[in-house]
């Protein structure tokens, strides 16, 4: 069972690899543009890509023609060399054509790679220089990233500080309405308890004024009784 393969971006800063990103994550052009913008790259208009275009095969064409040229110049200072060196020598044959031919190619191949090595240097100096650019700006919006995280934890710290300031808060009022509640139970109690004794007080001094009061009437209740037995005697000896 094959494995799907995956599209990555790898960002190399002096040769060295910075960053590895998953292409496959962006779906659409507009979040590729985003993600190339904030990775430091910048996107040419068309004018400017077909202007480049244009001068670097007119640069190309220039270079060409100027290598022709020096090739040609070269050409004509090698058989120079050659006649120089075969009348030197006293020689009368020059070299057969297909050696002449051969060293010529080997030279040409030798100049060649001479200035491939030498393009391509200068290539890879290009490109670090373009790494070292990109990687300030990124190691710009890494700063400018942990700046942010620092200001998001500070105000994180300062919500959490004023949350807890205000628990602290609802939980002393809280206790506090509790304490005047159970005062208020406490006082409703004392005032119930108190009403109770002085009830209990009143009807203690009412049964007391009322045995006193029977107390005095008990004498005179008697001498009452006394008087009117007397007098029912007295009527019952009249008739």
């Amino acid at each position: 069972m094959g494995t799907e393969s995956k599209s990555y971006l790898t960002i190399f800063a002096d040769g060295v690899e910075q960053e590895k990103i998953l292409l496959d994550e962006y779906d659409d052009r507009k979040q590729l543009h985003n993600l190339m913008a904030e990775k430091g790259f910048q996107k040419k208009p068309r004018k400017q890509i077909e202007k480049d275009m244009e001068e670097r095969h007119a640069r190309m064409k220039a270079e060409k023609e100027e290598r022709r040229r020096r090739e040609a110049e070269e050409k004509m200072q090698a058989e120079e060399e050659r006649r120089r060196y075969r009348e030197e020598k006293g020689l009368r044959e020059p070299d057969p054509p297909h050696l002449l031919l051969q060293k010529h190619r080997e030279m040409l191949k030798e100049q060649q790679r001479q200035r491939q090595e030498a393009a391509e240097a200068e290539r890879r100096e290009q490109e670090r220089e373009k790494e070292r650019e990109r990687a300030l700006q990124m190691l710009q919006v890494h700063k400018e990233f942990h700046e942010q995280q620092r200001e998001q934890r500070a105000t994180k710290q300062s919500l959490a500080q004023q949350h807890r300031y205000v628990d602290k808060m609802l939980e002393r009022r809280k206790v506090e309405k509790d304490l005047n509640r159970t005062r208020l139970l406490l006082l409703e109690h004392r005032d119930y308890r108190t009403r109770q004794r002085e009830q209990s007080q009143a009807k203690q001094l009412l049964e007391k004024h009322r045995s006193m009061r029977e107390k005095r009437l008990e004498p005179k209740f008697a001498r009452l009784e006394m008087v009117d037995t007397a007098e029912t005697a007295s009527f019952h000896d009249e008739l």
